[in-house]
Formats: structure tokens, sequence, C-alpha cells
């Protein structure tokens, strides 16, 4: 015979529980509902943020998922988690640890934020070897010379500009006169630095596709002379930025570049990559070196554009037994923000001479 209760009874416990309080089993089937469409967004977010890496280099069609920030990722979650947290509200006290599942995928994404888009701010070193680039992007003769001034208030003992345009000029123009700096340029890359330069060459300059306009690899080697007879070699390349041009590609021609050249035997390879910090295309480049930015770096790591650095598209890609200090952005005024690096005692890091080199660049 039907005995009162006895539908409750059969019920789950944790059921049971959620009805405490006078709500309605429909009621809470309800609030069920939406911890569990909350908890699966939130693990769809994380799962399409795991894959946008791998994607990248599957087809140029969902590059555009790697050039999304982690922190945006987070961001996305976080609906989620609010709907996911609504039953809360229950005054059960049953099971209340499943409250914590939501919070999982989003923190995986917060701390995968930190280091790939930003960092807790510091004071910047006082001492350390300092190396400041940034992508001038050719620019107006009217404001070269403050984006000069701003370049050398940096005070580094390297100072690497790629499409420089007068900039070149402004510098040489302030430092006329500083036989403290010794000044290079070879197609659209220069150098201003304290350490006798050694050489300054083109190595190599080639499209990724010949049919793609403004898809050209370019890469030139710096070699200067520290103390006690060791060399720092830097490899600056400049790559395409079209938002079509498949970064697998890219990727693989500056490899093959780079192998056919000589030029893989690098301290630090630095410049405007057009890659997101977590792309496969990026880590294929990289290998074993560290980003200075993920190692050391300070403050919000977003390189473009100037007023709203959202994307951090420039590197510095440092030897793993180089010590990387500190590494942060900085406003020179143009459309990219520079990257300054400073770096620990070199004497111990770096080779006793320059690799060998050929007096032409390969290309195509």
């Amino acid at each position: 015979a039907f005995k009162p209760g006895s539908l409750r009874d059969s019920l789950p416990k944790w059921h049971q529980g959620w009805q405490h309080g006078g709500r309605s089993a429909g009621n809470m089937s309800g609030m069920s509902r939406l911890f569990h469409l909350g908890f699966a967004w939130t693990c769809l977010v994380l799962l399409l943020w795991g894959l946008a890496g791998w994607l990248n280099g599957v087809s140029v069609d969902w590059q555009w998922l790697a050039w999304i920030p982690d922190i945006f990722w987070m961001l996305a979650a976080v609906p989620g988690l609010v709907v996911a947290e609504i039953p809360a509200t229950s005054p059960a006290r049953r099971h209340r640890w499943m409250r914590m599942l939501p919070l999982i995928p989003v923190g995986i994404l917060l701390i995968a934020s930190y280091g790939n888009d930003w960092k807790f701010t510091r004071p910047l070193p006082e001492t350390g070897f300092r190396i400041a680039y940034l992508n001038a992007v050719d620019p107006e003769s009217d404001t070269a010379s403050d984006v000069a001034r701003n370049l050398l208030d940096r005070d580094a003992d390297i100072l690497l500009v790629s499409n420089p345009g007068m900039v070149n000029s402004e510098i040489r123009k302030a430092l006329a006169g500083d036989e403290r700096y010794s000044i290079a340029r070879t197609h659209r890359f220069m150098v201003a630095t304290r350490l006798p330069i050694q050489s300054f060459r083109l190595r190599f300059a080639g499209s990724v596709d010949p049919d793609i306009p403004d898809s050209q690899v370019t890469g030139a080697v710096l070699a200067v002379s520290l103390p006690e007879g060791r060399v720092l070699r830097i490899l600056m390349v400049d790559l395409p930025s079209g938002a079509r041009i498949d970064r697998m590609a890219v990727s693989e021609r500056l490899r093959a570049f780079m192998e056919r050249t000589g030029s893989g035997e690098y301290d630090l390879m630095i410049g405007d990559f057009n890659m997101t910090p977590r792309s496969s295309a990026l880590a294929g480049i990289a290998g074993g070196n560290q980003d200075a930015f993920a190692v050391s770096g300070s403050g919000w790591g977003g390189t473009w554009t100037r007023h709203r650095p959202l994307l951090r598209l420039d590197y510095a890609l440092v030897r793993p037994d180089i010590d990387v200090v500190d590494a942060r952005t900085f406003d020179a005024g143009t459309t990219h923000l520079g990257i300054l690096v400073t770096l620990g005692d070199l004497e111990d890091s770096t080779g006793d001479g320059v690799a060998p080199t050929s007096e032409s660049p390969s290309g195509d």
C-alpha cells in the first residue's frame, strides 16, 4: 500500500536535501538543470581554448581562435560560472562541493592568462643587460623624432628597430658625436648599441606564397662583442601580418630559411612574429627557447595595437641557459608597443665566436 512520504524517500538523498526548506521537486530539478548548463558551458569554453593552438596548425580557417587572448577565454567562461552558482541559493547543505566544479575551468584559464597575457607589475631592474626592440612601422616624418627620443630613453645596451623609416636618421642625429654608440642598418632593420658590432647582415628574405602580397619572411643576424672576447648573436625577424596568411606556412618557411643560412645558432631571436603565445606556429619556431615575457614579464604583455594592445605579437625568444631578469612593453609612439628585455650575466652563457655567415642573403 502506498504510504505518505514513500515517493520522497525513494528520491536520491541529495535531491531530498534540495527539497529541504519547502522547495518543490520541480523547482529543484530546474536548479539542477541550471547547474549542469553552467558547468557544461565552462567546460565547452575550456575545450575550445585547449584546441585553439592545435587548430591553428590544422587550417587557416581556424587560426583566428588562437588570436583570442587567454584572458578573454576566461571572461567567456564566467557567465557559465554565474549560472552554475544560482543553485547555491538552495538551503541544502549536502554536496556543496559540487559548487566548486565550475571554478576549475575558470581557474585553469585564469592561470593560463598569467604569463601569456599579463604578469604582476614590478619595478624595472636597476642593473642588467638591456635590449630594446620596436617595430616602428615606418612612422611619418613628423613623429619620427618623438619615436627616436622614446627609444633612446630606454637606456638600452642594444636598441633594435625593424621598419625604422625616418627613425634611423633621427637616432643617428641624436647620437651624432657620441662615440659610445655604434649604429648600423641592413634592409628593414637597424641597430644602435654601446658594444662593438662584429657583423650585421641580412640573412634571408622571401615570400611565403608569391601569389599573396606582403607575405615576406625577413631576417638579419647581429653579432656584437662582449668583454673577454665573448659574442652575443641576435636574430632579428619580421614576419607577415595578413589575417589570411597561414601562420604554419610562415613558421615552416622561417625554419627552412634558418636551416639553410645557418641562422639557427643564436642567443636571442627578437622581432614582430605576428603570432599569438599559444599558437603551434610560434611553438615550432621557439623550440626549446624561452619566451622572455612568459618567464619574467611585468605588466600587460600585449604589443598591438598601441592604444588597445590586446594581442602579444612581438617576442624575445632567449636561449634557455641565459637568465631573463625582466621583460616588459613600452610606448614609443607607433602602432606597436616596444619590448624591453633585461638579461642577467652573459659572460658564461654566450658563444666564443660568430657562426659562419654568407655574404649574400637567401631568398626565393
